[in-house]
């Protein structure tokens, strides 16, 4: 009998660890099971208490105890220690909460009334917000030429970032002020919801007052990301004793340091960039979408009853997002009836689309006025709108409960609407302006752990038309060999070689950590699998044989993972590569890869430039596609523009708590061109600027 998982989470998600100490008692108790509970207990079932709760507390440690008793009788001495380990690791997270809490008591904001402190806060954040707008239409002009896809703006650290950043950073933080507020105000309601007092006006010296919040906001969210690191990744965190501080530490009055070691920053690196790959591809397609079409001519908005696409688009952003999610996922967003959470994918995009021009319409037409960005509305109208643009009946209310705060929001990106008393509404309109519904969509959709592998037979049905429409000998077949069931997505017969795809269409973590866990879990588990496949065609050679001719199981076999997604790994994993839909189909386009961008702002046409050569003659062959698996060329172009910035801050006056963190700097579209032109070892040589 092996450690149930069910049990170990169940145990402290109800409260009652007796069937859990009965289960620990029926089963061995070796290494690997005392292993298998520490680690549950550290990833999320040991409860971490970010808020003071003694009895939370005293039943955790009641809990540890027993459980430990029981290891100590029946284990060797020292098994234990790990279980012991755990709770003194949640424990020293703990203190870095409290000590920001601590610190909270003593701000100038503390002496305003709850209701005053939170409408400085949005007030606040409005202004900073619209002060971002201004630096990215300063920075949008690069040498006279308009540059989208490499707008960067200075973060104050010597980086040159996009300008999401400081506005993710904004936004971010005010989600986790308002959590912090919200739990201490008791502002939740039995259903997790966030109901927030009535708005007041407030003036600029309360806004002033509210601004070391964000502070705290943002060593809140600082400290989360060590919090999630350490627990999720195995990350080393250390107390350091002040014996140990260097001479500058003690000058500038550090009296605590809690130091932080990354435990997976390679994957750290894959991720982000499989994330930013996504962001990035949505800025370009929106880029060329304003710049290089007259859809704008065609939008609808949302003053009059619009129907869904195909029909119709009340935003340049709906058509883009549409058209982004077509490609991403391999469907038809606008014909696609698959609902998420009661909802299709192109209801998903038309809500969050209306949000964005309820808010972005008066804010432009308004000369930006911050005030312009915060906008209340009735529930009721609010769904009466929905309706009338696409979301019938209780879609439209299912809709806004979706993406309404709650004690789950990661962001307010993902749920903008904030409830304000019982049938108010506030729209936050600096985490909808120049947002893409399609970026807010995928995100929302992994935060309520909605899988896209409904779209997996979709995805494998558009791989297999693909490279059959390329003129190769493409088949996909499941068969059956003893008790063994094999499920062969994708194998293309090509110069002879055989390719195995294993096609796969899991949603990116978004940058969310523990979803990059879980992500981390599953590429392992993708590396089985299709080891599984390999190992059934080396058993059985008649399965290739069957399909491609006498011979077939005597070629190369070159196995991967294809990703519906940008998730790509620069090198192969026990012999297993990992590309992605993008990168595959894209390669098939046209010998070289092309860069876009926008020439004046007069005159914002197009010009696509061939950077790097991506076939080695005048025809795609074999040998071009393993040089794309061996090296990815657009993985390995973000990469180049990915590294390592050390993230300090402090938790309270004295109390310091430092990490490291990886960074996506932005560069220009012209320094984008010249990292490609440069080839790589291996590679086909710069294309030829001839070539179209």
């Amino acid at each position: 009998m092996e450690l149930r998982e069910k049990i170990v989470r169940e145990a402290f998600a109800k409260k009652d660890v007796k069937p859990l100490l009965s289960h620990l008692r029926a089963i061995s108790l070796g290494s690997d099971e005392i292993d298998m509970l520490a680690s549950l207990l550290k990833r999320g079932c040991l409860p971490l208490l970010q808020y003071p709760d003694a009895k939370g507390e005293a039943a955790r440690e009641d809990a540890i105890t027993q459980i430990v008793a029981i290891i100590e009788a029946r284990a060797p001495i020292g098994a234990a220690d790990e279980i012991k380990a755990v709770l003194a690791l949640i424990k020293l997270i703990e203190t870095g909460y409290r000590a920001i809490l601590e610190d909270l008591a003593g701000l100038p904001s503390a002496s305003l009334t709850p209701q005053c402190r939170i409408s400085a806060l949005f007030d606040l954040c409005a202004q900073r917000r619209d002060g971002v707008r201004t630096a990215s239409m300063d920075a949008i002009i690069v040498d006279g030429m308009i540059d989208p896809i490499g707008l960067g703006v200075a973060n104050g650290h010597g980086n040159v970032v996009s300008p999401d950043v400081p506005i993710d950073v904004d936004v971010v933080t005010l989600t986790m002020a308002l959590k912090m507020e919200a739990f201490q105000q008791g502002w939740f309601n039995a259903s997790g919801q966030l109901v927030l007092p009535k708005r007041v006006e407030t003036t600029p010296d309360e806004r002033e007052a509210v601004r070391p919040l964000l502070t705290a906001a943002q060593a809140w969210r600082h400290w989360t990301w060590i919090e999630e690191e350490t627990r999720y990744f195995d990350g080393t965190l250390t107390d350091v004793a002040p014996s140990e501080f260097p001479q500058d530490f003690h000058d500038a009055g550090v009296t605590r340091f809690l130091h932080h070691v990354p435990g997976s920053a390679e994957w750290h690196v894959i991720d982000l960039a499989a994330n930013e790959r996504v962001h990035l591809r949505i800025k370009q397609e929106a880029a060329q979408m304003a710049f290089g079409t007259n859809a704008a001519k065609l939008v609808k908005g949302v003053s009059d009853k619009t129907p869904l696409l195909p029909d119709a688009f009340v935003s340049i952003e709906e058509l883009q997002s549409a058209h982004t999610l077509d490609h991403a996922l391999s469907i038809n967003v606008a014909t696609d009836t698959t609902q998420y959470r009661g909802l299709r994918l192109v209801e998903w995009l038309r809500g969050y689309a209306t949000l964005q021009e309820l808010v972005a319409v008066p804010y432009e037409a308004g000369d930006h006025r911050p005030e312009l960005l915060l906008v209340e509305v009735e529930r009721a109208d609010l769904i009466k709108r929905l309706q009338r643009v696409g979301l019938s009946g209780a879609k439209a209310d299912s809709f806004i409960s979706l993406v309404s705060f709650d004690k789950g929001t990661r962001d307010l990106f993902d749920t903008p609407i904030l409830c304000i008393g019982p049938t108010t509404l506030l729209l936050y309109g600096p985490a909808l302006v120049g947002g893409i519904p399609a970026q807010t969509t995928l995100s929302r959709l992994a935060c309520l752990k909605q899988s896209l592998e409904a779209r997996g037979k979709a995805f494998e049905k558009a791989m297999l038309a693909f490279m059959r429409a390329q003129g190769l000998d493409a088949q996909t077949i499941t068969v059956r060999r003893g008790r063994e069931e094999y499920d062969y997505d994708l194998l293309v017969r090509w110069d002879g070689r055989i390719f195995l795809f294993e096609c796969k269409s899991r949603s990116l973590s978004g940058n969310n950590l523990i979803a990059s866990y879980y992500d981390a879990l599953e590429r392992e588990s993708q590396v089985g699998q299709v080891t599984r496949l390999v190992d059934g065609l080396k058993q059985h050679p008649d399965i290739l044989d069957g399909l491609f001719g006498p011979g077939a199981s005597g070629l190369e076999l070159i196995p991967s993972v294809l990703n519906v997604l940008p998730m790509s790994v620069p090198d192969p994993i026990d012999g297993i590569y990992f590309t992605d839909a993008s990168a595959l189909t894209r390669l098939f386009h046209s010998p070289a890869l092309m860069m876009s961008t926008a020439r004046s702002e007069r005159n914002p046409f197009f010009a696509s430039v061939p950077t790097r050569r991506l076939w080695a003659g005048n025809t795609i062959c074999a040998d071009d596609l393993v040089r794309q698996l061996q090296s990815p060329v657009q993985l390995n172009l973000m990469l180049r523009q990915i590294g390592t910035t050390r993230s300090m801050g402090w938790l309270k006056a004295g109390c310091l708590a430092a990490t490291t963190r990886i960074l996506h700097q932005i560069v220009p579209t012209s320094t984008v061109n010249a990292m490609l032109g440069e080839t790589e070892e291996g590679e086909p040589p710069s294309a030829d600027p001839s070539e179209g």
